[in-house]
């Protein structure tokens, strides 16, 4: 069993661990965590999951003093690393939904140190303080707190009157993140920057539940400089993208045939010119991921003029796409589309597309523990978020 600390969108990152290990694999803890019954967990996969843990124990109460103690009671060498290691050690420890203090929660590591101490003197640990209750993914990766060899970090995650007890096994790489991101040949700020967790959401989000295979192509009809179909490759499918601007299908094969000359095992790249709301797409394909345009960027929140004139037209592009796609995908297939989502006064807007949905042939897919959902991805500073929105062909 394993615990998932998820991202500051917890909807998103919910839908995203239902979608590759299935609802029932799900039981939420808490905003923040979720316990998940699938096996061997790949993180790199996942870009709405910030920490997956190994499950060690269950304390039957989310008192601090009652977990400091049966911590203490149970946690051995052994359990967070190996003890055949004669160089020092780092421990660090995450508190969600506790009642306690930082100072509580370094003392605790401070006893955990000196408890090994006692039973093998040559123990070296070194402690990593708490400046929050919990370590960000920065300090884990940082102090290399995901391996028995270099480093451990506990999660104390408090649930109503239990604590679950587990061993980070994995933390999102927030600097391969970075530099396939930064290092690609061509990146082209005006067309919007995709960030490459999005793109593994919206590509689980629509190849669900499907093993990666090189012989299946993920189609992304507004490829632009190629993010989403970069993330298809590394995931292990191969990749069918098209863009209307010639420019943009050039940088799309510049950087998807640059990561190739650094992944020589990834699958199959077919890029071309075309209309996404028009073309017939020679090359099979089992699965629809994709960002819209999302119109030119906003510096204020639009006037609600604006907001009808932009909703029109990004009503109308949808509408066009879907019904271009509709023809040419089977019944069953999935679908993920980043649509632009406007904050105003009132909130995010966005087109309501539920009675074209219907007429074209598809459904809003649903998610057992956040139903049909809004799933808006969008900084706190942002005016153009992205709605993702799911769908099965029927």
């Amino acid at each position: 069993m394993n615990l998932c600390i998820l991202g500051r969108q917890s909807d998103i990152s919910i839908a995203e661990l239902e979608a590759v290990f299935g609802s029932d694999s799900i039981q939420l803890l808490m905003p923040q965590a979720v316990l998940c019954s699938a096996e061997n967990i790949d993180i790199d996969r996942l870009g709405g999951t910030q920490k997956v843990a190994k499950l060690l124990f269950e304390i039957p109460s989310s008192n601090w003093k009652d977990v400091r103690g049966a911590v203490l009671s149970h946690i051995k060498p052994e359990d967070i690393f190996n003890t055949n290691i004669d160089h020092k050690f780092s421990l660090g420890i995450s508190v969600y939904g506790i009642n306690s203090t930082t100072r509580d929660i370094t003392g605790l590591g401070l006893e955990i140190k000196k408890a090994f101490k006692k039973q093998n003197p040559n123990q070296k640990t070194r402690v990593v303080p708490n400046k929050e209750p919990h370590l960000s993914t920065a300090q884990v990766n940082h102090n290399k707190l995901s391996s028995k060899d270099t480093g451990a970090e506990l999660l104390l995650i408090g649930v109503g009157s239990k604590t679950y007890v587990g061993l980070t096994t994995g933390v999102q790489d927030i600097n391969a993140y970075a530099e396939r991101d930064q290092a690609r040949p061509v990146r082209d700020a005006r067309v919007g920057m995709l960030p490459p967790k999005l793109a593994q959401i919206i590509l689980n989000l629509s190849t669900r539940q499907f093993l990666p295979s090189k012989s299946n192509y993920v189609l992304d009809p507004f490829c632009g400089t190629g993010v989403l179909l970069q993330e298809a490759l590394l995931t292990g499918w191969s990749a069918l993208g098209s863009d209307i601007s010639p420019r943009m299908q050039r940088a799309s094969m510049e950087n998807l045939l640059w990561l190739k000359s650094k992944h020589t095992e990834l699958g199959e790249i077919n890029i071309e010119v075309g209309d996404a709301t028009t073309t017939q797409w020679a090359v099979p394909f089992f699965s629809v991921a994709t960002e819209m345009y999302l119109g030119e960027p906003q510096t204020t929140q639009p006037s609600p003029e604006q907001v009808k004139k932009l909703m029109q037209e990004n009503e109308e592009l949808t509408v066009k796409l879907l019904t271009n796609l509709a023809s040419q995908v089977q019944a069953g297939t999935q679908l993920c589309i980043a649509m632009p989502a406007w904050r105003t006064h009132q909130g995010f807007e966005y087109v309501d597309m539920v009675d074209h949905l219907k007429k074209i042939g598809y459904t809003q897919s649903s998610f057992k523990h956040i139903g049909v959902p809004e799933l808006i991805y969008a900084r706190p500073d942002q005016i153009t978020g992205r709605r993702l929105l799911v769908l099965t062909k029927n």
